[in-house]
């Protein structure tokens, strides 16, 4: 029922953009003023979490947990600001099928000001699924070129940025995960930017039964 949603609203954005409502220049960088997804060059990113407690956390409503996100610039100064994060997704989030699921960072608006992030409340990170099994970071790459490649066919497409991202355990020994990842705006954020007023989309309090479910 939510991709049925999920595609409803991407074609009804779709006709705004075709008859030339959808977006002004003023509207369409609004909500990535640093510039995440203006720039194609990987970016070095460590996230910083409590791992075990993350990992457990895979059940229908997952919560967030605190970390600490650290990239580093075009000018290579390391830049650090708090998170929230949880696991999201749906086939990938089922331990059965991955044991790395896909993740839901979130940030703060003064957190992130100055920083690539800026303009940005959250953003979904497409992850390599398996640990032990290498090949599956070739899955991440070929699915983040799929993303790019539509990128250059039509703007109603979802941004994306490559990582190299150093996972750290926040609680535990050091050790390092290191793999390629990458970061989509999220849909309501795809939205916002692309629909621009087409439609009065009330995004984030609506209580009724009408409301759509962002995940």
């Amino acid at each position: 029922m939510l991709i049925i949603r999920q595609i409803w609203i991407i074609l009804i954005a779709q006709i705004c953009f075709l008859q030339g409502s959808a977006i002004s220049p003023r509207d369409e960088g609004q909500d990535d003023m640093a510039g995440l997804f203006r720039r194609d060059t990987v970016l070095e990113m460590e996230l910083y979490l409590p791992w075990d407690s993350l990992l457990a956390d895979m059940g229908e409503d997952p919560g967030y947990h605190d970390g600490t996100l650290v990239y580093y610039d075009s000018t290579g100064r390391r830049k650090e600001f708090n998170i929230e994060a949880r696991a999201r997704g749906h086939f990938r989030k089922n331990p059965d099928n991955c044991d790395f699921p896909p993740l839901k960072l979130k940030f703060k608006k003064k957190k992130v000001a100055g920083t690539v992030f800026e303009g940005l409340k959250d953003i979904k990170m497409v992850t390599h699924c398996q640990n032990e099994i290498i090949g599956y970071e070739q899955y991440v790459l070929q699915e983040y070129l799929i993303y790019q490649t539509y990128s250059l066919y039509t703007p109603l497409s979802f941004k994306s940025r490559l990582a190299r991202v150093h996972y750290m355990d926040m609680h535990g020994p050091q050790d390092t995960l290191t793999r390629f990842a990458f970061s989509l705006k999220t849909l309501k954020i795809w939205l916002a930017g692309t629909m621009g007023n087409c439609l009065n989309w009330n995004l984030h309090k609506r209580k009724d039964s009408t409301r759509i479910s962002w995940h």
